[in-house]
Protein backbone atom coordinates (compact mmCIF):
# COMPACT_ATOMS: atom_id res chain seq x y z
CA UNK A 1 0.00 0.00 0.00
CA UNK A 2 0.97 3.63 -0.42
CA UNK A 3 1.02 5.38 2.95
CA UNK A 4 0.11 9.07 3.08
CA UNK A 5 -0.31 9.58 6.83
CA UNK A 6 2.20 11.46 8.94
CA UNK A 7 2.83 8.64 11.40
CA UNK A 8 1.68 5.57 9.43
CA UNK A 9 -1.80 5.70 10.94
CA UNK A 10 -3.24 4.49 7.63
CA UNK A 11 -0.91 1.47 7.63
CA UNK A 12 -2.14 0.45 11.06
CA UNK A 13 -5.79 0.96 10.12
CA UNK A 14 -5.36 -0.94 6.86
CA UNK A 15 -4.47 -4.09 8.81
CA UNK A 16 -8.04 -4.44 9.98
CA UNK A 17 -9.90 -2.40 7.35
CA UNK A 18 -7.81 -2.71 4.20
CA UNK A 19 -9.75 -5.62 2.70
CA UNK A 20 -12.93 -3.50 2.54
CA UNK A 21 -13.53 -1.96 -0.89
CA UNK A 22 -16.13 0.40 0.55
CA UNK A 23 -16.23 2.07 3.93
CA UNK A 24 -16.98 5.30 5.75
CA UNK A 25 -14.76 7.60 7.81
CA UNK A 26 -15.00 10.91 9.66
CA UNK A 27 -11.87 13.06 9.74
CA UNK A 28 -11.92 15.94 12.24
CA UNK A 29 -9.07 18.27 11.38
CA UNK A 30 -8.64 16.72 7.95
CA UNK A 31 -6.08 19.30 6.73
CA UNK A 32 -4.66 18.48 3.28
CA UNK A 33 -6.46 15.83 1.17
CA UNK A 34 -3.20 14.03 0.35
CA UNK A 35 -0.17 15.22 2.31
CA UNK A 36 -0.11 13.58 5.78
CA UNK A 37 -3.69 12.40 5.23
CA UNK A 38 -4.97 9.45 7.28
CA UNK A 39 -7.89 8.92 4.89
CA UNK A 40 -6.28 9.26 1.44
CA UNK A 41 -5.39 5.58 1.15
CA UNK A 42 -8.96 4.56 1.93
CA UNK A 43 -10.40 7.14 -0.46
CA UNK A 44 -8.31 5.56 -3.23
CA UNK A 45 -9.78 2.16 -2.30
CA UNK A 46 -13.23 3.55 -3.03
CA UNK A 47 -14.25 4.70 0.44
CA UNK A 48 -15.91 8.03 1.21
CA UNK A 49 -16.59 10.03 4.32
CA UNK A 50 -16.76 13.40 6.03
CA UNK A 51 -13.83 15.83 6.20
CA UNK A 52 -14.10 18.63 8.74
CA UNK A 53 -11.60 21.43 8.14
CA UNK A 54 -12.06 25.10 9.13
CA UNK A 55 -9.05 26.47 7.24
CA UNK A 56 -10.34 28.00 4.00
CA UNK A 57 -7.30 27.11 1.91
CA UNK A 58 -7.22 23.48 3.00
CA UNK A 59 -11.00 23.22 2.62
CA UNK A 60 -10.62 24.38 -1.01
CA UNK A 61 -8.05 21.62 -1.58
CA UNK A 62 -10.44 19.06 -0.11
CA UNK A 63 -13.23 20.26 -2.36
CA UNK A 64 -10.96 19.92 -5.37
CA UNK A 65 -9.44 16.51 -4.61
CA UNK A 66 -12.26 14.77 -2.72
CA UNK A 67 -15.47 15.08 -4.78
CA UNK A 68 -16.95 11.88 -3.28
CA UNK A 69 -16.53 13.14 0.28
CA UNK A 70 -18.67 15.50 2.32
CA UNK A 71 -16.37 18.44 3.06
CA UNK A 72 -17.36 20.87 5.81
CA UNK A 73 -15.66 24.23 6.36
CA UNK A 74 -16.42 24.33 10.09
CA UNK A 75 -14.68 23.61 13.39
CA UNK A 76 -15.75 20.77 15.67
CA UNK A 77 -16.39 21.60 19.30
CA UNK A 78 -18.61 20.81 22.28
CA UNK A 79 -21.46 23.01 21.05
CA UNK A 80 -22.87 24.57 17.92
CA UNK A 81 -22.09 28.26 17.57
CA UNK A 82 -19.22 30.57 16.68
CA UNK A 83 -15.61 30.64 17.92
CA UNK A 84 -12.27 32.29 17.15
CA UNK A 85 -10.04 30.20 14.93
CA UNK A 86 -6.31 30.95 15.17
CA UNK A 87 -4.38 30.12 12.00
CA UNK A 88 -1.24 30.97 10.08
CA UNK A 89 -1.03 32.12 6.47
CA UNK A 90 0.45 28.76 5.42
CA UNK A 91 -1.54 25.61 4.68
CA UNK A 92 0.18 23.79 7.52
CA UNK A 93 -2.75 22.26 9.40
CA UNK A 94 -1.98 24.31 12.52
CA UNK A 95 -5.38 26.00 12.77
CA UNK A 96 -6.66 25.82 16.34
CA UNK A 97 -9.41 27.07 18.62
CA UNK A 98 -6.93 27.04 21.51
CA UNK A 99 -5.42 30.42 22.40
CA UNK A 100 -2.61 28.69 24.31
CA UNK A 101 -1.66 26.68 21.21
CA UNK A 102 -1.79 29.82 19.06
CA UNK A 103 0.56 31.58 21.48
CA UNK A 104 2.91 28.56 21.43
CA UNK A 105 3.05 28.62 17.63
CA UNK A 106 3.95 32.31 17.65
CA UNK A 107 6.56 32.06 20.40
CA UNK A 108 8.26 28.79 19.47
CA UNK A 109 7.83 28.63 15.71
CA UNK A 110 7.95 32.32 14.83
CA UNK A 111 4.72 32.12 12.83
CA UNK A 112 2.30 35.03 12.68
CA UNK A 113 -1.12 33.81 13.86
CA UNK A 114 -4.38 35.52 12.90
CA UNK A 115 -7.80 35.04 14.45
CA UNK A 116 -11.14 34.98 12.66
CA UNK A 117 -14.60 33.78 13.58
CA UNK A 118 -15.77 30.38 12.30
CA UNK A 119 -18.87 28.29 12.78
CA UNK A 120 -18.57 25.45 15.28
CA UNK A 121 -20.58 22.22 15.19
CA UNK A 122 -20.72 19.12 17.35
CA UNK A 123 -19.89 15.68 16.03
CA UNK A 124 -23.38 14.62 17.00
CA UNK A 125 -24.97 17.30 14.82
CA UNK A 126 -22.68 16.41 11.91
CA UNK A 127 -23.64 12.75 12.20
CA UNK A 128 -27.33 13.57 12.49
CA UNK A 129 -27.19 15.49 9.22
CA UNK A 130 -24.78 13.45 7.13
CA UNK A 131 -24.28 9.89 8.45
CA UNK A 132 -26.51 7.14 7.07
CA UNK A 133 -24.18 4.13 7.36
CA UNK A 134 -21.82 2.55 9.92
CA UNK A 135 -18.70 4.60 10.70
CA UNK A 136 -15.59 2.49 10.24
CA UNK A 137 -13.21 4.94 11.86
CA UNK A 138 -13.11 8.41 13.36
CA UNK A 139 -9.89 10.44 13.40
CA UNK A 140 -9.56 13.52 15.61
CA UNK A 141 -6.68 15.99 15.31
CA UNK A 142 -7.88 19.33 16.65
CA UNK A 143 -4.67 20.94 17.94
CA UNK A 144 -5.41 20.76 21.68
CA UNK A 145 -9.20 20.93 21.23
CA UNK A 146 -9.75 17.16 21.26
CA UNK A 147 -11.63 17.15 24.57
CA UNK A 148 -14.31 19.53 23.25
CA UNK A 149 -14.61 17.52 20.03
CA UNK A 150 -15.24 14.27 21.93
CA UNK A 151 -17.63 16.00 24.33
CA UNK A 152 -19.76 16.90 21.32
CA UNK A 153 -20.06 13.29 20.15
CA UNK A 154 -22.87 10.84 20.81
CA UNK A 155 -21.13 7.46 20.94
CA UNK A 156 -24.35 5.69 21.83
CA UNK A 157 -26.10 6.63 18.61
CA UNK A 158 -23.08 6.90 16.28
CA UNK A 159 -20.37 4.44 17.21
CA UNK A 160 -17.22 4.32 15.06
CA UNK A 161 -15.55 0.93 15.05
CA UNK A 162 -12.15 2.56 15.60
CA UNK A 163 -11.32 5.98 17.08
CA UNK A 164 -7.91 7.59 16.51
CA UNK A 165 -7.11 10.70 18.55
CA UNK A 166 -3.95 12.82 18.61
CA UNK A 167 -2.65 12.23 22.10
CA UNK A 168 0.20 14.72 22.55
CA UNK A 169 0.12 18.47 22.97
CA UNK A 170 0.72 20.20 19.64
CA UNK A 171 4.34 20.15 18.47
CA UNK A 172 5.56 18.21 21.51
CA UNK A 173 5.84 14.72 22.98
CA UNK A 174 3.92 15.67 26.13
CA UNK A 175 0.92 13.40 26.63
CA UNK A 176 -2.51 15.01 26.50
CA UNK A 177 -4.88 12.02 26.64
CA UNK A 178 -5.50 12.19 30.39
CA UNK A 179 -7.93 15.02 29.71
CA UNK A 180 -10.18 13.29 27.18
CA UNK A 181 -9.57 9.52 27.42
CA UNK A 182 -12.18 9.04 30.22
CA UNK A 183 -14.85 10.12 27.72
CA UNK A 184 -13.98 7.22 25.40
CA UNK A 185 -13.58 4.66 28.17
CA UNK A 186 -16.94 5.67 29.63
CA UNK A 187 -18.46 5.17 26.19
CA UNK A 188 -17.23 1.57 26.15
CA UNK A 189 -14.13 1.95 24.02
CA UNK A 190 -11.00 -0.12 24.64
CA UNK A 191 -7.51 1.34 24.31
CA UNK A 192 -5.46 -0.54 21.71
CA UNK A 193 -2.15 1.22 21.09
CA UNK A 194 -0.21 4.48 21.33
CA UNK A 195 1.93 5.10 18.24
CA UNK A 196 3.95 7.99 19.65
CA UNK A 197 1.47 10.60 18.45
CA UNK A 198 -2.02 9.06 18.49
CA UNK A 199 -3.98 6.67 20.64
CA UNK A 200 -6.18 4.04 18.97
CA UNK A 201 -9.40 2.73 20.52
CA UNK A 202 -11.84 0.06 19.41
CA UNK A 203 -15.50 -0.48 20.21
CA UNK A 204 -15.52 -3.35 22.72
CA UNK A 205 -19.01 -4.58 21.86
CA UNK A 206 -19.44 -6.45 18.61
CA UNK A 207 -17.37 -8.80 16.52
CA UNK A 208 -14.19 -6.73 16.20
CA UNK A 209 -12.70 -7.09 19.66
CA UNK A 210 -9.66 -8.91 18.22
CA UNK A 211 -8.67 -5.76 16.32
CA UNK A 212 -6.90 -4.37 19.41
CA UNK A 213 -4.15 -6.98 19.17
CA UNK A 214 -3.67 -6.44 15.44
CA UNK A 215 -3.57 -2.66 15.83
CA UNK A 216 -0.98 -2.93 18.61
CA UNK A 217 1.59 -4.78 16.50
CA UNK A 218 4.54 -2.57 15.47
CA UNK A 219 4.66 -1.36 11.87
CA UNK A 220 6.90 -3.73 9.90
CA UNK A 221 7.83 -4.88 6.41
CA UNK A 222 4.97 -7.38 6.61
CA UNK A 223 2.56 -4.47 6.27
CA UNK A 224 3.93 -4.05 2.72
CA UNK A 225 3.82 -0.25 2.60
CA UNK A 226 5.59 2.50 0.69
CA UNK A 227 5.79 6.07 1.92
CA UNK A 228 4.10 8.59 -0.36
CA UNK A 229 6.48 11.48 0.34
CA UNK A 230 9.51 9.37 -0.62
CA UNK A 231 7.79 7.99 -3.69
CA UNK A 232 7.02 11.58 -4.71
CA UNK A 233 10.70 12.47 -4.35
CA UNK A 234 11.71 9.49 -6.48
CA UNK A 235 9.10 10.34 -9.10
CA UNK A 236 10.22 13.98 -9.07
CA UNK A 237 13.86 12.99 -9.55
CA UNK A 238 12.91 10.63 -12.37
CA UNK A 239 10.95 13.41 -14.03
CA UNK A 240 13.88 15.80 -13.72
CA UNK A 241 16.25 13.14 -15.05
CA UNK A 242 13.92 12.56 -18.01
CA UNK A 243 13.75 16.28 -18.70
CA UNK A 244 17.54 16.55 -18.54
CA UNK A 245 17.92 13.54 -20.87
CA UNK A 246 15.52 15.15 -23.34
CA UNK A 247 17.39 18.46 -23.10
CA UNK A 248 20.68 16.66 -23.60
CA UNK A 249 19.35 14.79 -26.64
CA UNK A 250 18.04 18.06 -28.06
CA UNK A 251 21.43 19.68 -27.45
CA UNK A 252 23.23 16.78 -29.16
CA UNK A 253 20.86 16.99 -32.12
CA UNK A 254 21.43 20.75 -32.35
CA UNK A 255 25.19 20.23 -32.15
CA UNK A 256 25.11 17.60 -34.92
CA UNK A 257 22.99 19.88 -37.08
CA UNK A 258 25.41 22.76 -36.53
CA UNK A 259 28.34 20.47 -37.33
CA UNK A 260 26.72 19.34 -40.58
CA UNK A 261 25.97 22.95 -41.50
CA UNK A 262 29.57 23.92 -40.79
CA UNK A 263 30.86 21.06 -42.92
CA UNK A 264 28.53 22.06 -45.74
CA UNK A 265 29.62 25.68 -45.71
CA UNK A 266 33.27 24.67 -45.42
CA UNK A 267 32.93 22.52 -48.55
CA UNK A 268 31.06 25.31 -50.34
CA UNK A 269 33.72 27.80 -49.34
CA UNK A 270 36.52 25.57 -50.63
CA UNK A 271 34.73 25.19 -53.98
CA UNK A 272 34.33 28.93 -54.29
CA UNK A 273 37.91 29.63 -53.26
CA UNK A 274 39.25 27.05 -55.71
CA UNK A 275 37.07 28.51 -58.45
CA UNK A 276 38.24 32.04 -57.81
CA UNK A 277 41.86 30.92 -58.02
CA UNK A 278 41.40 29.10 -61.34
CA UNK A 279 39.30 31.82 -62.96
CA UNK A 280 42.16 34.29 -63.64
CA UNK A 281 44.21 31.56 -65.35
CA UNK A 282 41.32 30.74 -67.66
CA UNK A 283 40.80 34.39 -68.57
CA UNK A 284 44.56 34.84 -69.23
CA UNK A 285 44.61 31.80 -71.54
CA UNK A 286 41.58 33.06 -73.51
CA UNK A 287 43.18 36.47 -73.95
CA UNK A 288 46.37 34.89 -75.24
CA UNK A 289 44.45 32.86 -77.83
CA UNK A 290 42.57 35.92 -78.99
CA UNK A 291 45.79 37.92 -79.42
CA UNK A 292 47.27 35.19 -81.55
CA UNK A 293 44.37 35.37 -83.97
CA UNK A 294 45.32 38.94 -84.79
CA UNK A 295 48.98 38.13 -85.42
Amino acid sequence: MRSYAQNFEDVRLARVLGDMDAGFYIDVGAAHPTSDSVTRHFYELGWHGINIEPNAGLFAELQRERPRDINLEVACSSSNGVASLHETDALDGWATLSTDTARFIEEHHGRAVHAREVRTVTLASVCAEHVASPIDFLKVDAEAHETAVLEGADFTRWRPRIVVVEATWPHSRTASHQEWEPLLLAAGYQFAVFDGVNRFYIAVAGEHGEWAERLAEPISVFDDWELDRYLNQVESLRTRAGEQDAAMQAAVAERDQARRAAEHWETEYRHRVDGSIRMPRSEEHTSELQSRQYL
